[in-house]
């Protein structure tokens, strides 16, 4: 059996020291994405960079908690024969929520588009490319303003349930990368949101959907 490659490399990051996604998210890419955008920052340990690379691991690491993303920044420093930070997880619980949302879609971007030059037409079927698009839901932390955009399930309690999002996904068939994303409000139709992504198609492109 054909081992799962998205285990292979998430098990490979899980097990690796320090912020490994620091190679694969060079500093530069995410410097360029923060000049257009004329987001400044003060050279302090959790820049933009460092708090990326940490939160990705933090996603993908068995144990996700914030002490556990201090410790991969520790090592890291520690690597690259810097001085070793304190432990404590204030200074990186803060500077997380001082990331700007606005980085994310033009960095998720660059990545889907440096893997999609690296298909060949042989990769791809008849010669042309394959995207597909889905739709999840996500639980969200329970704060007012994500209730009031984001409303739970009419069938939970106020104060019983959490704010739902539902995120609509355009991905290569070929990379598994994600293209574009739309985001609403769960009781929002999956073909509502792919209609709104509709625009970021090329010709030539093939789509593959569920019956929604």
């Amino acid at each position: 059996m054909m081992p799962n490659r998205a285990e292979v490399l998430k098990e490979k990051y899980q097990n690796s020291i320090g912020l490994p996604f620091a190679e694969v998210l060079p500093e530069a890419e995410i410097q360029s994405v923060l000049d257009e955008q004329g987001i400044r920052y003060r050279q302090v340990l959790y820049t933009p960079m460092v708090v990326l690379w940490s939160w990705i691991s933090q996603v993908l690491d068995v144990d996700s908690s914030l002490s556990h993303a201090v410790k991969r920044v520790v090592s890291w420093m520690s690597l690259a024969g810097l001085a070793v930070p304190s432990a404590d997880t204030g200074g990186y619980s803060k500077a997380r929520k001082r990331l700007p949302e606005s980085i994310f879609p033009p960095l998720l971007r660059q990545v889907a588009q440096a893997l999609q030059r690296k298909v060949s037409p042989e990769q791809q079927w008849c010669g042309r490319p394959v995207k597909a698009f889905d739709a999840t839901t996500v639980l969200m932390s329970d704060t007012e303003a994500n209730q009031a955009a984001y409303p739970q399930h009419s069938n939970q309690k106020v104060g019983c349930g959490f704010p739902l999002l539902k995120l609509q996904v355009w991905f290569c068939v070929t990379t598994g990368a994600v293209l574009e994303v739309a985001m609403a409000p769960f009781r929002v139709s999956e073909w509502r949101l792919a209609r709104q992504l509709y625009q970021t198609l090329c010709p030539e492109d093939v789509v593959v959907a569920d019956s929604a």
